[in-house]
């Protein structure tokens, strides 16, 4: 805009942008208040990081899209906008959003668009394998007895012996008396909200246990024991573990209600579909989570997603079921699911906002003169149509028909040939064969 600006601690007279934190806010930790009139603009967030949040909203309003990682896809109007006055508070449905890549090319560029789009969260609400961390195997020599399956080689920790329980009440005193750590995702330094007592990856329980509900309930067990200790010592903490694999059934056990559950949507070896298994935890009386699959490589090889809308949709489901916690696990090709990952990042504030506004946002300001195209291209595969030659022709068919509508346009143009490079990889990929 060209507008000069001077920066005052203190308030001032006059129009002004003003930046406060007010601990008192009501609403989550990243709860924030905005409002506008004649006297300026003022973002109240009742954290520092969530004034951060609040500024990234504002800039929303004036028409600011961060849309993927890379830099091509920012959007940053070049005129000023009326805003006029309003009042609007902004607290997420989901306290603890996280979109997760293994690894990333320009990983600082991700974490930047992380912060902003607002994931995140007031804590670090932390649910992973832990066992190894617990016990390490290398103790299996002088103690056989903790780990399982018993007579081979270590995959498990056998979570009611008493030992394995004093050790699993020990790791989560030691995390929780850590300094508050540096988020992976933001590098923010943010409180613990939970400890990980949660199996290895992978089997390992039998012999002697072969049931599901058994080892749901022994895995729970343990969480229990824990969660005992924490809500003593760390009111207001948790217990973190998946729901998952052999231990994805409904525990026949009561639960502490500092236990936090995640939900996996994959690997369910109970016979409950998600549904079900949201509301049987729900009645449990505890914390939940999901944890999510937006991308593996190794299943999808970077195809686009035919479960698009289905994913989005769920969103609004679990959050009225008392889901807070989102851990999506992605991969780092942005052509096939950029669009799920920034539709995601927005939901989790908004549940029930309108995804077709936020879509349709997307395509008008990513692609100006060639929305409707880059709308048709989009749809055909969230539609669920599958990567052959003629979808593939259909797709450069759009892009030819996106350049020429946008022609002159630059910063349109070079988002169609990101997403050009992306069907020349799927070109690619389908002549050599999906098994080469």
């Amino acid at each position: 805009s060209g507008w000069t600006w001077n920066v005052a601690q203190g308030d001032v007279p006059g129009p002004a942008l003003r930046l406060d934190v007010n601990s008192l806010l009501a609403g989550n930790n990243d709860a924030v208040h905005i409002e506008s009139d004649s006297n300026g603009v003022r973002i109240t967030g009742k954290t520092p990081i969530a004034l951060r949040h609040g500024a990234y909203i504002f800039l929303e309003k004036l028409g600011c899209r961060w849309f993927f990682k890379s830099s091509v896809w920012d959007v940053i109007p070049g005129y000023l906008v009326e805003i006029g006055d309003f009042d609007e508070v902004h607290e997420p449905e989901y306290i603890w959003r996280r979109i997760w890549h293994p690894s990333s090319v320009g990983g600082g560029t991700f974490k930047i668009w992380k912060i902003r789009n607002r994931l995140g969260g007031e804590a670090f609400y932390d649910v992973q394998h832990s066992y190894d961390g617990i016990i390490s195997k290398s103790e299996y020599a002088a103690h056989p007895e903790w780990f399982l399956p018993e007579g081979e080689a270590p995959k498990q920790l056998r979570c009611d012996h008493p030992e394995v329980i004093a050790r699993a009440i020990e790791y989560a005193r030691n995390k929780f008396n850590a300094a508050p750590r540096s988020d992976w995702d933001s590098a923010d330094v943010i409180p613990r909200g939970s400890v990980p007592i949660s199996p290895n990856d992978g089997t390992g329980w039998n012999p002697p246990w072969s049931d599901g509900q058994v080892i749901t309930d022994k895995v729970f067990g343990l969480c229990n024991e824990v969660a005992r200790v924490v809500a003593t010592e760390y009111p207001g903490r948790y217990v973190g573990v998946y729901s998952y694999s052999a231990y994805s059934s409904i525990p026949s056990i009561d639960l502490e209600p500092n236990i936090l559950a995640q939900i996996a949507t994959e690997f369910n070896q109970s016979g409950l579909n998600i549904k079900q298994r949201i509301e049987g935890m729900a009645a449990k009386g505890i914390a939940l989570g999901i944890r999510d699959y937006y991308d593996v490589n190794v299943w999808y090889r970077d195809k686009p997603p035919t479960n698009f809308y289905e994913l989005l949709q769920m969103i609004p489901w679990y959050s009225d079921r008392g889901v807070t916690s989102y851990n999506a696990e992605s991969g780092d090709g942005w052509g096939a699911r950029g669009l799920l990952y920034y539709a995601a990042s927005h939901l989790y504030w908004e549940p029930h906002a309108s995804l077709d506004g936020i879509l349709d946002d997307f395509y008008d300001k990513a692609f100006g003169p060639a929305n409707w195209v880059m709308k048709k291209y989009y749809e055909r595969w969230f539609s669920g149509m599958a990567v052959s030659d003629l979808s593939l022709g259909l797709a450069f068919q759009d892009m030819a028909e996106a350049e020429a509508l946008a022609a002159g346009n630059e910063p349109v143009l070079e988002r169609i040939r990101h997403i050009e490079y992306y069907l020349r990889y799927l070109w690619i990929w389908k002549k050599r064969g999906a098994n080469d």
